[in-house]
């Protein structure tokens, strides 16, 4: 078991069943990674794409490290007063807006491939 297992594991309730979806779908894409970074997952293609980072209110973020490069036209993402990422909360694992996310993840994916 790696690292970003071995943590998912140790996650509790909706976050855990959440981030654990999350980590399965994101690791469908060909050749994307997980590795534990400043103690969350991030996921990689040639450098961070996105993190999942639990909040201590409930819920997750998911983060994507390059959001202004993105086209966003649902609004879905917000930086928060940060200058590059920005993310978006997912409360419920049935909540999970997999096509918006799949429009995302694909264009992150490009930024990332250069």
């Amino acid at each position: 078991m790696d690292a970003v297992e071995s943590y998912l594991l140790d996650q509790k309730g909706e976050e855990a069943a959440i981030m654990q979806e999350l980590h399965q779908w994101f690791l469908s894409f060909p050749g994307v990674e997980a590795r534990l970074k400043f103690g969350i997952p991030f996921f990689y293609r040639k450098s961070w794409i996105c993190y999942l980072n639990p909040q201590k209110k409930g819920g997750i973020e998911l983060v994507f490290l390059k959001a202004k490069q993105l086209d966003d036209p649902e609004s879905q993402l917000k930086s928060r007063g940060r200058k590059m990422v920005a993310g978006m909360y997912i409360y419920k694992k049935n909540e999970i807006p997999y096509e918006y996310l799949e429009f995302l993840f694909n264009q992150a994916v490009l930024v990332d491939l250069g």
